[in-house]
């Protein structure tokens, strides 16, 4: 292991443990590195704010800074910035579409003399492509918290990596360590809230666009009141369970209730959108928390992502009386051929009209998740997608490229198939046609990406829409001119 780059007094650096060598630094520095250099979100960085607040929990003499690329996003603002603070460790986020730009800051990190560790999801299903590199010297595998908590007292206080659940390693040789799976957090609200005071948050609740279209006036923020989901969809399992494992866990109602009335109290908050995968997935929870969130009095609207067969009547009005005001489908395809057969989505098309026509009686707002060309999808089927998204009630919608990412259901179905996957990471990229053609009969890439670009057109320009298209088109534009001031 390269040596942390922080001061030792006396001079000792001889090896204790396996791997690791010690410093007496009077602060275990660690940085943590968001690497959202494109495609920013909105949404603050969750993933790397709960290990943050836990590693301050955990290791009491730890020094934690967040460098989150969203509105910093360049490379030499990120060496300048982890050169001025001198971290021992640096965590890093690596998901497949941030890999290069990951490493990238992988690089930077060594320039300065820290440990470096990767995590995330495509650290997690690709380890071998992640700790091959000399710019990495471990990788936590799956959910990060304790992991990089212990990590980061290791290679400070000399510890033995061995005795870390849920890393790879490699010894001063280049040998790999690979130590025992680490077990899934059950306890969820034994999780610290997250380290929102190491976001900008003034930037982030300015401009969290989920709830925009019903309100462009509110402070709004993102949550997560779960991990996993009890769902198979190939485009997201077996990936997502090798991340958060198989069991499908909530935070208590009151737990959550208790982090709304903090982000409230601090940064002014009117609205929140949850981020959980399926938050509906269990009706008992969501009764329960939309109770506890009536009666604590706060007064929020909010949102949240869903499927469309885990939303009932009773339950829309039961959130819709607790303030939800809009929610996200993930519907995928027109086609139950696409849904179904490839995507593994079980639900059928009339099953989303439905859903979409109650949200609209219950006075709800709902946004439709589509993806474009998936294997085998003929342009009839991908036009009849669009068309039916322009149609709907929906209020909004995103069109992405159907992407094979790696070792999902529908990966695993590319290569049974003998059909052709991109040929680097950056291919697996579902904001652009950039992996080619699966097979000779799929739609042509650069005819996906202008099919999409007109879908768009097609949908925001609608004239049911174009007062909406209007008002958020100004308050992006006016959102800008806060951000600028910050």
């Amino acid at each position: 292991m390269i040596l942390p780059a922080t001061p030792n007094p006396t001079g000792d650096r001889s090896p204790r443990g396996d791997g690791v060598r010690a410093t007496s630094a009077t602060k275990k520095k660690l940085a943590l590195v968001f690497p959202r250099f494109r495609y920013p979100s909105g949404d603050p960085p969750l993933g790397v704010a709960y290990i943050a607040s836990y590693v301050r929990k955990h290791v009491p003499d730890s020094d934690v800074r967040v460098f989150d690329a969203t509105f910093k996003p360049s490379f030499d603002a990120m060496r300048k910035d982890l050169a001025s603070f001198a971290p021992g460790v640096v965590g890093i986020f690596m998901d497949t579409i941030s890999f290069n730009d990951s490493m990238k800051v992988a690089a930077i990190a060594k320039e300065t003399g820290a440990n470096v560790i990767a995590g995330g999801p495509h650290a997690t299903i690709l380890p071998d492509t992640v700790i091959a590199d000399p710019r990495i010297d471990a990788i936590g595998i799956g959910e990060g918290e304790a992991t990089v908590a212990e990590y980061l007292a290791c290679v400070y206080d000399g510890g033995d990596l061995r005795n870390v659940d849920g890393l790879w390693f490699k010894r001063d040789g280049g040998e790999v360590v690979k130590t025992k799976a680490r077990d899934s957090i059950m306890d969820m609200d034994s999780l610290p809230f997250p380290a929102f005071d190491l976001l900008d948050m003034k930037k982030y609740v300015t401009g969290m666009p989920h709830l925009d279209s019903y309100s462009t006036r509110v402070r709004a923020t993102s949550i997560i009141a779960s991990r996993a989901c009890p769902y198979g969809c190939t485009y997201c399992q077996p990936t997502l369970k090798a991340v958060f494992g198989s069991k499908y866990r909530t935070r208590s109602a009151e737990n959550v209730i208790d982090e709304l009335r903090w982000l409230k109290k601090t940064y002014g908050i009117g609205g929140f959108f949850m981020q959980d995968d399926t938050p509906t997935a269990f009706h008992k929870w969501v009764f329960d928390f939309c109770d506890a969130l009536k009666r604590s009095g706060l007064g929020m609207i909010w949102g949240c992502n869903s499927r469309v067969d885990t939303v009932d009547r009773p339950l829309l009005r039961a959130m819709k009386s607790a303030g939800l005001v809009k929610i996200k489908y993930g519907i995928e395809a027109y086609s139950d051929r696409i849904r179904n057969d490839i995507y593994k989505k079980n639900v059928s098309i009339e099953k989303v009209t439905q859903a979409l026509a109650d949200a609209r009686e219950e006075g709800v707002q709902t946004s439709g998740y589509f993806m474009l060309g998936a294997p085998t999808e003929t342009p009839e089927e991908v036009e009849k997608s669009i068309s039916f998204a322009v149609a709907s009630p929906l209020t909004e919608a995103t069109f992405s490229i159907a992407t094979p990412l790696p070792h999902t259901g529908l990966y695993n179905m590319v290569i049974e198939k003998g059909w052709k996957l991109p040929d680097t990471f950056e291919g697996y990229d579902y904001y652009r046609a950039r992996r080619g053609k699966m097979s000779e009969n799929d739609i042509p890439v650069g005819t996906l990406e202008k099919v999409k670009k007109r879908a768009f057109l097609r949908f925001y320009l609608h004239p049911k829409r174009l007062d909406y298209t209007l008002r958020v088109v100004m308050n992006v534009y006016k959102t800008a001119l806060k951000l600028s001031r910050f």
